[in-house]
């Protein structure tokens, strides 16, 4: 199970992968491996959900989230907000529009 794990790790990287050169795809493997070691083998453990909770934690997550944003507009339209936005230019090597895009 952790050699497939791995190998689906890895084909992920490559496949999210921009580059192809040997120390990088080196280093997706190596990263794939560490990953599937520290995860705990086997399925995780069985839970039981009740629909009743499920009901009770619905509203409870939809109004932090609602609340979260609240807070955030507020901090952003704030006008005593502490900041000075300016654009800044950086160079990268990346060049086709799905490197820029990622």
């Amino acid at each position: 199970m952790r050699i497939l794990g791995s190998l689906l790790l890895f084909g992920l990287w490559l496949l999210l992968s921009t580059t192809y050169s040997v120390a990088h795809v080196i280093t997706g493997a190596i990263v794939a491996v560490v990953v599937m070691l520290l995860n705990p083998a086997g399925p995780p453990p069985e839970r039981k959900m009740s629909w009743f909770a499920m009901l009770g934690y619905l509203p409870w997550i939809v109004g932090r989230i609602l609340r979260s944003g609240f807070h955030v507009s507020g901090l952003i339209l704030s006008p005593s907000l502490p900041i000075s936005p300016r654009l800044i230019r950086h160079e990268t090597e990346l060049r086709s529009d799905g490197e820029l895009v990622v």
